[in-house]
């Protein structure tokens, strides 16, 4: 006797979601997110699948907590977040109100939590070309990140550092109309060894993270 396969509810919301990438996998990130160099197809899956808000970081900052708080009532995630738009190098016009731009008191610290969990693979996300890995590379695109993050032309970007959120969390909540709730510390105090030796560069986006506000445009 012949059985019949059924597909299950994932794969056929995959089937229609996105055939060409079914049948067609594009390469992907460890955490099976796509694999984008080209930014306009960046902006075609954002235009594709709309969010409510921007929210991105250079990692290590508790977006995802953020994130995870402000889905309980804005759309935040799609593939494009989740591929590249988490921690895009540039803020692109995508048709949100304001964006979001999550970060902490020290790079080296958000570096390291990143490093201690091997998501090296962040920088790729970061980047708006192929590039060569490296620490210095990371931290020169980062630099880069915060200057464009700080400057952006098409919507004004909302500022949350989160080593301070629980300090203003009226003020988020005013904002976003959401409680801050299930706020766990850092666990992550010492520098990775392999960001010792670029402690200068580190330093130098550190003193470009201390001219934003804590919490505010």
């Amino acid at each position: 006797m012949t059985l019949l396969y059924i597909p299950g509810a994932w794969t056929i919301s995959r089937l229609i979601k996105d055939p060409k990438d079914f049948f067609f996998p594009s390469p992907k990130h460890p955490d099976d997110s796509k694999i984008i160099w080209d930014e306009e197809i960046l902006m075609k899956m954002y235009r594709k699948d709309p969010v409510d808000l921007w929210l991105n970081s250079f990692g290590g900052s508790r977006s995802n907590y953020v994130a995870n708080l402000l889905e309980a009532k804005y759309k935040i995630r799609n593939d494009a977040y989740r591929s590249k738009g988490c921690h895009y190098i540039r803020p692109l016009d995508i048709g949100v109100d304001f964006g979001i731009f999550c970060y902490v008191d020290d790079l080296g610290v958000a570096l390291t939590s990143q490093l201690n969990r091997n998501f090296q693979f962040n920088f790729q996300k970061l980047c708006d070309v192929e590039s060569e890995f490296s620490i210095g590379n990371w931290i020169q695109k980062i630099s880069e990140q915060v200057d464009n993050w700080s400057n952006c032309e098409f919507f004004p970007v909302f500022y949350i550092n989160t080593d301070n959120i629980l300090e203003h969390c009226k003020d988020f909540e005013s904002m976003f109309g959401v409680e801050i709730q299930g706020f766990s510390s850092r666990k992550t105090y010492e520098w990775h060894e392999l960001l010792i030796p670029h402690r200068g560069a580190i330093e130098e986006v550190n003193s470009k993270l201390r001219n934003l506000p804590d919490i505010g445009f």
